[in-house]
């Protein structure tokens, strides 16, 4: 971003970086007591997996 805006600004313009505050948080849902497909289970073993390390 930093190479976008050119060296020769006017006296008037500042550089204020950007400093992102929004955190986005993702939720997987399953449903209780409801037979799954394999291809469900394995999505959702390999999900657990990944988020647990």
């Amino acid at each position: 971003m930093e190479q976008s805006i050119g060296e020769n600004l006017d006296s008037k313009v500042v550089k204020v970086p950007i400093v992102p505050q929004v955190t986005q948080n993702l939720a997987f849902v399953r449903r209780k007591n409801v037979e799954h497909t394999p291809r469900q289970e394995k999505l959702w073993q390999a999900l657990k997996e990944s988020f647990e390390k």
